[in-house]
């Protein structure tokens, strides 16, 4: 029986989703035949769910969280004060001699992690026998460990019949696509230690992974091997909580919407880049009156007493429910699981530029028991929204609703920005945003905005599109605005809008809406239709949000067409829990046994 050796040094308690990730690929491990074995940190306690899928080795005495790491997602998670990577040895002062001795000690710091990780290594492997065939998996790692695990590999040279399987779990640079290039020490950084510690190994079979697409593109331009999207588990606990079929029946519809407040959930333990703090305090008191006062939604969230929200507002006495629920962090595995499933709607306003290349596990959880989600633009989490949204979008504007086809020529146009040659249309953030206007005919009550990107060609930029409403007078009757992104699979983009009937002149504005740089799309095309407004939603499985103050509307359209995103997310629900089985995770590890992912 071939061994599989999984390795989660940060893995302190139970309740957290680093116990999680080992349990869901333990067992998938097992299932497929192999014996586990488990490394843990030494302060890892006993828990029955873990012991039981193979002798556990709690022999690591640090975790991954080191604010010494290069790694932007790290040092922006652990709160590090110092950027050691931009010292600028030229200049002689006492400022920077304090600095160099802070630099020396960060290096201290680093070579006693180093040896410290090769220790626990030489603990966990020390009794093993290694045979053919074995795997080992490293599931959360930084360039810390990777130099750690070759120290110990280069003094072990039977390791080399082992396949080592690293995961790369935080991001590489801070921000989106268009910062890169602005963070090359990192990037160097990074490189030299790679190239150090490959150095050391030249004939071990290494395979490099990250958690999503976007994080992998960011590590291959380290250009030190090739880093592959690993399918993340996702427990098959979180699953099939609806019994029935989703139909569009009378009675489905209202089963869909149950006399109570719509439970929004915010999971998970509260982080700074996650924005409990930030974001929820705000919304309360948009909310109050409209939503939360009156019963039709009611907040349920993990936060201890010290950091209570302020309910200063009266609240109507019919309410059955209190407005907030509170629960503590963190909850025992089945109390966790029945949090998630009890949940109408996940809110999870995430900072969405820590969140742009990272993944959020509590969302694969949410979408896997098919609950709606309200996430932030511009971010991993609304890119997983973004195929069904563009799908319900294209079936709003099939023949039967279409009134006309608009093409770039048809449009007015504000004469400080016109389009280029080729119907290309340039922007930037403030300074030249891109603004078109058109006449609505009567009927006419929505409309598909659809373009393809022009450049960069490459996901991470973002357009932030802004129409507005007037009314015969010239008066502002209506303002919303969405934020769309890249397709991978180079299909177009596109976004619906809902037209007031007392429209007579809509103004539409491309502006970048993350980084003040230009950026361009093409072949821009909007399509009229008339339809319900009142009947028709903007997306699918989940909505969203622009920014923080789109969030109130955000909400107020979950509560009017909650059926149609509880009904999508459940459907969605199908084809999400099969992309993210710990089966898949586990095979795509052991599929690379004929194969190094690193380059030579």
């Amino acid at each position: 029986m071939a061994n599989f050796f999984l390795i989660d040094h940060s893995l302190q308690q139970p309740g957290e989703h680093h116990a999680d990730y080992v349990r869901c690929v333990a067992e998938a491990a097992i299932d497929m035949g192999f014996k586990t074995t488990i490394g843990t940190h030494s302060r890892f306690g006993r828990c029955d769910s873990i012991d039981q899928l193979g002798e556990v080795r709690r022999v690591f005495r640090q975790t991954t969280y080191q604010k010494d790491s290069y790694l932007a997602g790290l040092r922006h998670l652990t709160r590090a004060k110092t950027n050691f990577l931009r010292y600028d040895s030229k200049k002689r002062s006492l400022a920077n001699l304090t600095r160099f001795l802070r630099e020396r000690r960060h290096r201290k710091r680093r070579e006693t992690f180093i040896r410290g990780f090769a220790k626990g290594c030489q603990r966990f492997f020390g009794s093993s026998l290694f045979s053919d065939g074995d795997h080992a998996f490293f599931t959360t790692v930084s360039e810390l460990e990777l130099m750690g695990l070759a120290a110990y590999l280069s003094n072990h040279p039977r390791s080399l019949q082992l396949h080592w399987h690293l995961q790369f779990h935080f991001n590489l640079f801070d921000g989106r696509t268009p910062e890169y290039d602005e963070q090359q020490d990192v990037a160097l950084a990074i490189q030299s230690c790679f190239d150090a510690a490959l150095a050391r190994i030249p004939y071990h079979s290494l395979h490099f992974y990250t958690t999503s697409e976007t994080l992998a593109d960011q590590y291959n331009r380290l250009q030190v091997g090739t880093f592959d999207e690993l399918p993340y588990p996702v427990s098959p606990a979180f699953g099939k909580v609806f019994a029935d079929p989703i139909g569009d029946s009378k009675s489905q519809s209202n089963k869909m919407k149950p006399d109570r407040p719509l439970r929004l959930t915010c999971p998970g333990g509260i982080r700074r880049e996650k924005g409990h703090l930030d974001y929820l305090q705000p919304l309360v008191d948009q909310i109050w009156t409209t939503h939360i006062a009156t019963g039709k939604v009611k907040i349920a969230v993990q936060r201890s007493a010290k950091s209570k929200l302020e309910l200063n507002q009266p609240i109507e006495a019919s309410l059955a429910e209190a407005p907030v629920e509170y629960l503590a962090h963190p909850l025992t595995d089945q109390a966790y699981i029945e949090f998630i499933k009890s949940a109408d709607c996940g809110l999870l306003f995430y900072d969405s530029r820590a969140y742009f290349s990272r993944r959020a596990g509590v969302l694969g959880e949410l979408l896997s028991c098919g609950k709606p989600v309200i996430v932030p633009s511009g971010s991993w989490l609304s890119e997983q929204l973004q195929r069904p949204i563009f799908q319900h979008v294209r079936r709003l504007a099939i023949q039967d609703n279409l009134v006309r086809k608009l093409d770039t020529h048809e449009l007015k146009f504000d004469s400080n920005n016109v389009p280029l040659p080729g119907g290309v249309v340039s922007f930037d953030q403030f300074r030249h945003p891109f603004e078109m206007t058109f006449e609505p005919a009567q009927g006419e009550t929505g409309m598909v905005l659809s373009f393809d990107w022009h450049w960069p060609d490459a996901p991470g930029v973002f357009a932030r599109i802004e129409v507005e409403q007037n009314d015969a007078r010239g008066n502002l009757i209506c303002a919303a605005c969405q934020v769309v992104g890249h397709r991978r699979e180079f299909a177009d983009s596109a976004a619906f809008f809902r037209l007031l009937p007392e429209t007579r002149k809509v103004g539409i504005r491309f502006r970048n809406a993350f980084h003040d740089s230009n950026a361009s799309v093409k072949n821009v095309k909007i399509a009229t239709l008339s339809l319900n407004p009142d009947d028709t939603p903007v997306g699918a499985v989940g909505i969203v949000a622009a920014d923080q103050n789109d969030l109130p509307n955000c909400i107020d359209e979950l509560v009017k067409h909650y059926h149609h995103y509880r009904t999508t997310a459940e459907e969605f629900a199908c084809s999400w829990s099969k992309q993210h089985q710990p089966r898949r995770t586990v095979a795509h590890l052991i599929s690379t046994e004929e194969q190094s992912l690193r380059a030579a």
